[in-house]
């Protein structure tokens, strides 16, 4: 298992908001992909969608993009600039551990919200992530 926490701290990116969503977004939508983010409700993840079929899961609080390793093309230099780029296998295989209290310390504004019972911090997939935390 490889510790999230790790990957998103070795970055020099800001975890402020990230005041460039829309741009970010707006670039998605014109490559004719499905974007899907509440953000009325709050929702600290929007998911990209190419067909059904999840593209990437965009950080709106937390400057990271996990992105599916076929699709990493969609990334352009631009964004790689202000987040971190995270390439995926397959969004439900189970390839994370987390410290849920360290992590919260860290990344107040988008805390770990799932039972222990629902999502198994020691392993969970980038899903499951976006599930404990959206």
């Amino acid at each position: 298992m490889r510790d999230l926490l790790e990957v998103m701290l070795i970055t020099n990116k800001s975890n402020e908001k990230n005041q460039n969503i829309h741009k970010t977004l707006i670039n998605f939508e014109s490559m004719k992909l499905h974007i899907d983010w509440d953000e009325a409700a709050g929702e600290a993840w929007a998911t990209v969608y190419r067909n059904g079929t999840i593209v990437a899961i965009i950080g709106i609080e937390i400057p990271i993009i996990f992105v599916h390793f076929k699709d990493k093309l969609v990334i352009d230099n631009k964004l790689k600039d202000q987040y971190i780029i995270e390439e995926i296998i397959d969004f439900h295989e189970c390839i994370w551990k987390l410290n849920i209290e360290e992590y919260n310390l860290k990344f107040p504004s988008v805390p770990w919200h799932a039972a222990e019972e629902a999502v198994n911090r020691n392993r969970f997939s980038t899903r499951d992530f976006w599930y404990a935390t959206i």
